[in-house]
């Protein structure tokens, strides 16, 4: 005869005592959409130490449930329990933790977390930087251009020949430089541009930069 299943939901940066309450309710809501078959999944318990929400799940939806997580597992599950998977993921990098699903002793269903953050190192990726030149030149080896748009000052590196062109283009019209940036990610999932090399530039004609930024997305 079938019987309930019992699965564990396991977080490592709680314990009972220290894990706000609406902050629970909002992992379980998201763990209810992942496992489906939401009228046999229940609530039983919190295991002691980290969070670890016991769940039930009713014997005749056991294998639903069993193949959701696979599928899952496979990135082959239906929309919704995908999207409910990256949000636990992401709420637990938030949080600076990790997870994982368990059914007798052995994990079904991993969340990096945290870890997932630290998988991407700092990376170079090509790409382009609009705005309007404010500093030129400077101690830096190579030297440095600074280059203002609606929200920001970009720090840019560039040849000493670079320089002395770009330098022409101070407190004028936008430029456009291309070459190569240097992007790493925080651990709120983040990306920041934090070294710029010049390779070339063209100037903008008179264009409103806030029409012009267009610095590109790293693709991780």
């Amino acid at each position: 005869m079938a019987e309930p299943q019992d699965y564990e939901f396991y977080i490592d940066a709680y314990t009972p005592e220290t894990m706000p309450l609406t902050r629970l309710v909002r992992y379980l809501s998201d763990l209810a959409v992942l496992l489906g078959n939401q009228a046999s999944v229940h609530l039983v318990g919190i295991g002691r130490g980290s969070v670890k929400p016991q769940i039930r799940i009713d014997a005749p939806d056991v294998p639903k449930v069993d193949d959701r997580l696979r599928a899952v597992r496979l990135n082959d599950a239906p929309p919704e329990a995908m999207r409910a998977y990256r949000a636990i993921d992401n709420r637990l990098a938030r949080d600076n933790a990790r997870g994982s699903i368990l059914a007798k002793g052995a994990k079904l269903i991993e969340f990096p977390g945290r870890d997932r953050l630290r998988e991407v190192q700092p990376f170079n990726q090509p790409g382009s930087v609009d705005g309007i030149v404010m500093t030129v030149g400077g101690k830096d080896n190579p030297p440095t251009v600074h280059l203002q748009d609606e929200t920001k000052t970009y720090v840019c590196h560039a040849s000493r020949e670079l320089i002395r062109r770009i330098a022409q283009h101070i407190y004028g019209n936008p430029l456009r430089v291309t070459g190569i940036g240097r992007w790493e990610r925080s651990q709120d999932g983040q990306w920041y541009l934090i070294r710029f090399t010049i390779h070339d530039f063209m100037e903008l004609k008179n264009t409103p930069l806030d029409t012009l930024a267009e610095q590109f997305v790293p693709r991780a």
